[in-house]
């Protein structure tokens, strides 16, 4: 008996069925908890002021002057959002408005993934329209009381992609149609595709592309934040993932930092077992049809169902994805059905779908989709 060969079958078996179940678990939590109309976990939200009973007194900067290489002293006005070890403030200065994100470094893999999104803001986002970019930025922030903190100065965007596409759903948990019209639609669309294009053409991969990681600026412009998730991706088959052992990390990586709404079936663990290579970029275009959908309809469509006067939020689970049902088309008049005939006759319907192809190798490229929208030179879309 070759005993390290069964061990290691072993190990790849209880890997398995450990992310299986983080999977099903995450679907079990989206199923009740659905997104709230304008929430945001990015570096700028517009969600009114938390309580701040969970951020350390030694680590509030609200009214605290704040200092950065080349720009006046700024102070924190409000808190916006939170989440784990990052907290977002709101800072007003007579020079413009900005989102100050504070990452508490309470571990060396924080501290390493706090200079990793600095440096992917600051290298691969100044000048592109539709990405976030980073005006400033302190590395390590001594506390006299507590842990150090990293800080990234953004831009403020009034609004999140999701703010426009989630209202309040009706009393019999009915989510209305966004008012999205075809050139907002395609404005928000070409925006995002050439965001990611932008990307990939530096061999980067987003992986948690959703309307909530997509600010609206004051003048209507869509830009892509959020590179937490962002991954590097070779531009051919070499250095992209092959093995059992580099799957199953991609996998469990996919499981804690891609949403499941906009997951690609490739992403999901108990799908994708050959041993090719995994193109990271054509999840992203998985990712990008699942937006496209929900910029029509308002969530995606593997987390929610048509249904007379808007959608319903359901659960998503990994076997919807996989197999990429959803319902392509209400048997029902009425302004949803209205929608869904422009969505199909304009066209939208066929680059949403070929974006969500399940099998990889028939998916769209990014490239392809962006040529399907009006084509143009990728760099200069608004």
């Amino acid at each position: 008996m070759d005993l390290p060969r069964l061990l290691s079958q072993l190990l790849n078996l209880l890997l398995s069925l450990c992310i299986s179940l983080l999977a099903r678990l995450q679907s079990l939590v989206t199923s009740f908890f659905p997104p709230s109309p304008g929430s945001s976990y990015g570096p700028v939200s517009t969600s009114p002021p938390q309580d701040s009973s969970s951020l350390p007194a030694a680590h509030d900067l609200r009214s605290v002057p704040l200092s950065f290489p080349s720009l006046p002293p700024l102070s924190a006005s409000s808190l916006v959002a939170e989440g784990g070890f990052s907290f977002v403030y709101r800072v007003s200065h007579a020079s413009g408005e900005y989102a100050l994100k504070q990452i508490i470094l309470q571990s060396p893999e924080i501290e390493r993934d706090a200079e990793r999104e600095r440096t992917l803001h600051e290298s691969y986002c100044a000048g592109h329209p539709n990405l976030l970019p980073l005006v400033s930025s302190i590395s390590r922030h001594p506390s006299p009381s507590g842990l150090p903190y990293a800080l990234l100065l953004f831009p403020f965007h009034p609004r999140s992609l999701a703010s426009l596409l989630c209202a309040a759903p009706s009393a019999a948990g009915v989510q209305p149609l966004p008012p999205t019209s075809p050139a907002s639609v395609s404005r928000y669309a070409r925006g995002v595709l050439s965001a990611l294009l932008h990307l990939h053409s530096h061999s980067l991969a987003h992986l948690d592309l959703k309307a909530h990681n997509v600010l609206v600026s004051a003048s209507d412009v869509p830009v892509l934040m959020d590179l937490g998730s962002c991954r590097p991706n070779g531009p051919s088959n070499a250095g992209l993932p092959t093995s059992r052992a580099s799957l199953l990390s991609a996998w469990t990586r996919a499981s804690s930092e891609s949403s499941a709404t906009h997951r690609a079936p490739e992403l999901w663990q108990d799908s994708y077992l050959s041993g090719s290579p995994l193109d990271l970029r054509l999840c992203d275009v998985f990712s990008f049809g699942a937006l496209l959908y929900a910029l029509h309809f308002g969530a995606s469509p593997f987390e929610s169902t048509l249904v007379p006067g808007g959608v319903r939020y359901a659960d998503t689970s990994n076997s919807s994805v996989l197999s990429t049902t959803y319902r392509r088309g209400p048997g029902f008049g009425g302004e949803v059905g209205e929608r869904w005939r422009a969505y199909v006759e304009g066209g939208w319907e066929e680059v949403a779908n070929g974006c969500m192809e399940g099998d990889r190798e028939r998916r769209w490229t990014g490239e392809r989709a962006w040529e399907a929208l009006g084509g143009g030179d990728p760099e200069g879309a608004v």
